[in-house]
């Protein structure tokens, strides 16, 4: 390898710092990706998140001294390294995902090959890795082929949540899937007859395409609950929020896209909140508690409570589990804390807590 001794202007120095700029956030968004992954399982499809986005990384660092420092531009060995660390990348995502759903099968009975995209992706790899270096002298056909059971992978991991209403109203899949696209695509910009033809600006590309992409696919999947969450995730049906003065409804929401409710369709629902805190109040004179309600068992339904001084949320769920209440817990306090101006004396405009879904995401998901 020969150093070039390169008299960098200021527009070159710019795309150089810019690329650094651009492995830094890759290996910063693997770090922030990987502590929500150490809450599950290290087998988990959030791990495979991070190790391609830490291959991402890595490739694009190592990119950076190859186009910049040393003349191995168009080296095939050094080239096949290089490329190989990102679908090295392509292929523990697959293979985690995969991991994920099978652990996490809903249906023990069915009986399939779990590994498909896994393997398919390294057909892919065995056949068309060679093919592309032969024919343009690059990997990136590659990329393309391989990024087709890469977004499979996401789109089978992402089918388990479509129930959820949260996380449709998130977009994380329109996220993801666009982010991952327009990762995708800058591999193409270092392909020798695009670097020739258009010098630096391919690299100022690449850097800019990979920002914007794997930041999108970051944005996408920290909106995304673990398989692990999903079964009480899945058990949660609505919240509401009363205001404990008034018993007045605060701020509802639904959890599934087609909620079985215990709230009826039809029954207004500021009355049917009204109604609630009447009937918190009423039991607990009845059973002469010196504290508050904490939940009830209605018709196969399970009605959770939290009350604070100013507002009482009330959570209806076909099931109940501890990481419920916990998130109840949680979510009522920084509700009040962040509304408590407006909750002492509120005067009954409802509008003031719009921003009430903001809080329940973050609460119940991350």
């Amino acid at each position: 390898m020969i150093f070039l001794t390169i008299e960098y202007g200021i527009v070159r120095e710019f795309i150089i710092f810019l690329r650094y700029f651009a492995s830094y956030l890759l290996f910063f968004l693997a770090y922030k990706t990987g502590k929500k992954g150490k809450k599950t399982s290290i087998f988990s499809a959030t791990i495979g998140l991070t190790f391609f986005l830490i291959s991402s990384g890595l490739m694009h660092l190592i990119n950076t001294f190859r186009f910049y420092y040393f003349d191995v531009s168009y080296d095939l060995i050094f080239s096949l390294g290089v490329s190989a660390i990102q679908l090295v990348g392509f292929i523990l995502f697959i293979f985690l995902v995969e991991m994920d759903n099978a652990h996490h099968n809903l249906n023990q009975t069915e009986k399939r090959f779990t590994y498909r995209l896994t393997l398919i992706s390294l057909t892919i790899i065995i056949i068309i890795y060679p093919i592309s270096f032969i024919l343009i002298g690059s990997p990136s056909i590659t990329f393309i082929f391989v990024l087709i059971p890469f977004l499979f992978a996401f789109w089978e991991f992402t089918k388990k949540f479509e129930s959820l209403d949260m996380v449709k109203k998130s977009k994380a899949f329109q996220w993801f899937i666009i982010g991952a696209v327009i990762a995708g695509f800058s591999n193409f910009l270092n392909m020798p007859i695009i670097r020739i033809s258009i010098g630096d600006w391919a690299s100022f590309l690449n850097s800019s395409f990979i920002v914007i992409g794997c930041s999108m696919m970051f944005l996408g999947w920290s909106r995304l609950p673990s398989l692990s969450e999903l079964d009480w995730l899945k058990q949660m049906e609505r919240i509401i929020i009363l205001h404990v003065d008034s018993s007045s409804l605060l701020y509802q929401y639904d959890f599934q896209v087609e909620s079985s409710s215990f709230l009826k369709e039809g029954i207004d629902t500021q009355l049917a909140g009204s109604a609630i805190g009447g009937i918190s109040a009423l039991l607990k004179e009845i059973l002469d508690s010196k504290g508050y309600i904490r939940n009830i068992d209605h018709g196969g339904k399970k009605i959770l409570f939290k009350q604070g001084l100013t507002a009482v949320s009330i959570l209806f769920a076909s099931e109940f589990s501890d990481e419920m209440w916990y998130r109840l817990g949680t979510f009522h306090t920084m509700f009040e804390k962040k509304f408590s101006e407006s909750l002492k004396n509120w005067m009954g405009d409802v509008t003031i807590f719009s921003k009430t879904q903001d809080l329940i995401l973050k609460h119940f998901i991350d």
